[in-house]
């Protein structure tokens, strides 16, 4: 699984070569997708800056697609500064089938102190 966000940037780590530019999204999910991998999801992520103040960014998650998940069953995303985490179903996400919201397990953060 490659997690792409439109708030961080790094080098593609199946290549090494290209970087995954959170100024350049588009580009970035299209380098992965020409390793073979499939775009599992794409959405939103709210989460809190240092402030309190509302932080919006796209994400995107890859991977084969080819089967189910069966070893890791979440993702789990740790902000270090406010111990904030995200959690989101894996098998939920590898199941085009799902249609119901309500059936991920959403933590809302905390405001950071």
């Amino acid at each position: 699984m490659i997690y792409v966000s439109t708030n961080e940037s790094r080098l593609c780590p199946l290549c090494g070569d290209e970087s995954l530019d959170m100024e350049h999204f588009e580009d970035s999910c299209n380098h992965l997708l020409g390793h073979g991998l499939k775009c599992l999801h794409v959405g939103q992520e709210t989460t809190r800056d240092r402030d309190g103040n509302l932080w919006q960014v796209t994400v995107a998650v890859f991977g084969s697609g080819s089967t189910r998940l069966t070893g890791i069953d979440r993702l789990s995303i740790k902000c270090k500064p406010c111990g904030a985490e995200f959690v989101v179903s894996l098998n939920l996400l590898s199941d085009a089938n799902v249609t119901d919201e309500s059936s991920t397990n959403r933590q809302t953060p905390a405001i950071p102190p």
